[in-house]
């Protein structure tokens, strides 16, 4: 933290090509402020975009601290950038294609200042189709990290290892392990103890690995159902959808390793790229039988890139 005089809270914006969704982000920030009267300040930290995402910033929105990163670093080195420079004593976390709906922050900060034992917590989300969901999660299990994102997920979604992991079912009251977050809102001091993000996630699964080394720090974290945030989700993942599945495997295997030691990490490994082929295999025959081949030579490429990055490739 600086030296300089703290003020309650930081915002920090982590962005690339996020041009088409910011100004809202920053405008709920600013309204957030104002409705709550806190001493606040927003930093913005830029991964290289190439859309003008920091121009825009600096020019709509001149309170805020720009920081441009020469390049794209992913969000947990980012969001640390960031930190670096932050004065709060609370720091909120809050992704460029999210926005603060009246209210979410006072309620995130109360919930926050009602319980000493919270290290962070997240409000609930509303999704573009008008449907609202909850940020808690409980700690993966080792059936849940076989299952989740492979194609075992087609037919085991709603098992029982699977509702227990995304808390399907559970009371609007019952402890989260971790929040996945479009928004946190964390202690600057319980954030120091852990030395802030993994820089090794350069997309998911930063957070659930953040609170999950807060856990073992004796840190917990709640929802704040008061608390809505407005989030349309995937806008800068969506952007490259091959990248976004290496990204989700790499950060998968990096917390797999954490958790339950490499030697687990490296047979998971092995067992998604073995889905994979099945997976390309699949494409074939559909390609073979079914019309509209062009998207299913696209679909094909693509699976077949991302088998072929799980076997030889996925250290890069």
């Amino acid at each position: 933290m600086n030296a300089s005089a703290p003020v309650d809270l930081t915002a920090i914006v982590v962005t690339w090509n996020s041009a088409a969704h910011v100004a809202a982000c920053l405008d709920s920030i600013e309204r957030a402020g104002a409705e709550s009267r806190l001493r606040m300040e927003t930093i913005v930290v830029d991964n290289a975009s190439a859309d003008g995402t920091a121009a825009l910033v600096r020019a709509r929105f001149p309170r805020a601290c720009v920081v441009e990163s020469p390049r794209n670093v992913g969000f947990g080195a980012g969001a640390n950038l960031g930190l670096a420079r932050a004065r709060g004593l609370q720091i909120l976390l809050l992704n460029p294609d999210a926005a603060l709906e009246p209210g979410a922050l006072v309620a995130l900060r109360q919930r926050l200042a009602d319980d000493p034992r919270l290290a962070c917590v997240g409000p609930r989300y509303l999704r573009p189709d008008g449907g609202c969901e909850r940020a808690g999660r409980r700690f993966p299990s080792v059936g849940a990290a076989i299952v989740d994102g492979t194609i075992l997920e087609r037919w085991l979604r709603r098992a029982a290892v699977m509702r227990s992991y995304y808390m399907d079912g559970a009371a609007a009251g019952a402890p989260a392990d971790w929040l996945h977050g479009a928004c946190l809102l964390f202690r600057q001091a319980a954030l120091q103890q852990v030395s802030g993000f993994d820089p090794g996630y350069f997309m998911y699964a930063e957070e659930l690995d953040l609170q999950w080394r807060l856990r073992r720090r004796g840190w917990r974290c709640a929802e704040a159902p008061a608390a809505m945030v407005r989030h349309h989700g995937g806008a800068s993942a969506d952007q490259d959808p091959e990248a976004r599945a290496r990204n989700f495997f790499r950060s998968r295997y990096r917390f797999a390793a954490a958790c339950w030691g490499r030697p687990f990490a490296v047979g998971l490994r092995i067992y998604v790229a073995t889905t994979d082929l099945a997976r390309l295999a699949e494409e074939a025959v559909k390609l073979a039988v079914r019309p509209n081949r062009q998207a299913r030579r696209r679909n094909a490429r693509q699976i077949a890139r991302l088998a072929a990055w799980q076997w030889l490739g996925w250290r890069r």
